[in-house]
């Protein structure tokens, strides 16, 4: 037998090796690139505020939530009985984003959109935060009558970044007074700010919003109304408009695809309110949410979401005076 030469490379298996190398090296570039939003700037899309983090650790956990079947409230641990509705064996493991309906780039977490980078981020000074900062037109001022009400409650005007809560019984006139804000805002408009203010209600259409406003003679071009549920969504559709303020009608129509349950129960009120503080924090927009109370006269959802927001203001009408009193709670 013919004894065989040992195998080389010829140029054709070269160029295939060469080829292949390319196109991985392109195939990395590519993944490296993944982050940048489309039009080929570094500027992050805002409803990655609302994204779930992806859990830590060697074993990389997933969040797991049991969800009643029967009423739709969460527990972070399952029991024979829900302890809402006290149906028996109604409790069902849910993942959050292990279905097709969860969110692209649930994943990320939310700072990666903060415009500084982690290694900027460092401990600043007193002297340092407060250089070239005018305190008396930090705030945002209010005008009129009702805006002057409003300003003297909250300590001289809006604060940016501030999130606040605003309850009340039913038919106190919540939404109303919350457009005419939403109006007032708008108007004053200072130099280099943007004009726009955004209302968003997951109760009402925006033709019924409109509807009203003609009511109370609201004539603003610079309010915007916007009707939707879903809080990436709303982000997303906001971040054109870079608004001088968002106004959401109500917390517990608004929901977030990665968390089970409808919109309304503890878990997802908890979770929204979350994403709208970071949310507020992180671009220094002021967001005002309107929150229903229960029976008893309590604002509804846990306890916790009291104690998530910056202010809490309770609309409540005298008996004797026919005029909306507002009490800040913290």
């Amino acid at each position: 037998m013919q004894e065989q030469p040992p195998y080389s490379p010829t140029s054709s298996d070269e160029d295939k090796s060469k080829g292949k190398g390319r196109a991985e090296g392109k195939k990395s570039v590519k993944e490296k690139g993944a982050g940048r939003s489309v039009g080929g700037k570094d500027e992050t899309r805002w409803s990655l505020v609302a994204a779930v983090r992806k859990a830590g650790g060697k074993l990389g956990k997933e969040r797991v939530t049991y969800v009643c079947s029967n009423c739709g409230e969460g527990s972070s641990q399952w029991w024979g009985m829900c302890r809402h509705c006290e149906a028996m064996g109604t409790l069902m493991k849910y993942v959050p984003g292990a279905d097709s309906t969860a969110s692209e780039g649930s994943h990320h977490a939310y700072r990666s959109w903060i415009p500084q980078k982690s290694k900027e981020m460092v401990p600043q000074s007193l002297q340092q935060v407060t250089k070239g900062v005018d305190q008396s037109g930090w705030r945002i001022p209010l005008s009129g009558s009702f805006g002057t009400e409003i300003a003297r409650v909250l300590g001289g005007g809006i604060v940016p970044g501030s999130l606040i809560l605003v309850g009340g019984d039913p038919g106190v006139g919540k939404s109303s007074l919350m457009l005419q804000l939403a109006s007032i805002v708008s108007e004053n408009i200072g130099v280099g700010e943007s004009s726009a203010v955004v209302y968003v209600s997951g109760e009402e259409s925006i033709e019924q919003i409109g509807n009203r406003a003609d009511r109370m003679s609201i004539k603003s071009r610079n309010l915007y109304l916007y009707s939707s549920t879903d809080i990436e969504d709303i982000l997303d559709k906001i971040q054109p408009l870079s608004p001088r303020a968002l106004i959401i009608d109500s917390i517990q129509t608004v929901y977030l695809r990665a968390f089970a349950g409808s919109a309304g129960n503890m878990t997802q009120v908890k979770e929204c309110t979350s994403a709208l503080l970071r949310f507020a924090k992180l671009t220094n927009i002021p967001v005002f949410l309107i929150g229903h109370v229960t029976k008893t006269g309590d604002i509804a959802g846990p306890r916790l979401l009291e104690h998530i927001v910056d202010v809490v203001l309770y609309m409540e009408v005298g008996k004797l005076l026919l005029q909306t009193q507002f009490f800040l709670i913290n």
